[in-house]
């Protein structure tokens, strides 16, 4: 194999590992938030939407309850 495929090369298997390590940083950076009353269940004295604006939602992230 030529020197210049060679290095093609390398430089596509360095790119494929840097493509699979930013999208693992993506599941490992995911949040588990919890709607309502920290302790399970809803609690009728919480205001959903300005708790909902206030925070920052991402792909990955889950709500619980």
């Amino acid at each position: 194999m030529p020197a210049a495929a060679a290095n093609m090369a390398e430089i596509r298997a360095l790119a494929c590992v840097a493509v699979a390590l930013s999208s693992l940083i993506h599941a490992v950076t995911a949040a588990d938030y919890v709607v309502g009353n920290p302790g399970g269940g809803w609690d009728g004295r919480t205001d959903y939407k300005s708790w909902a604006e206030a925070q920052t939602f991402a792909p990955g992230d889950t709500l619980s309850k």
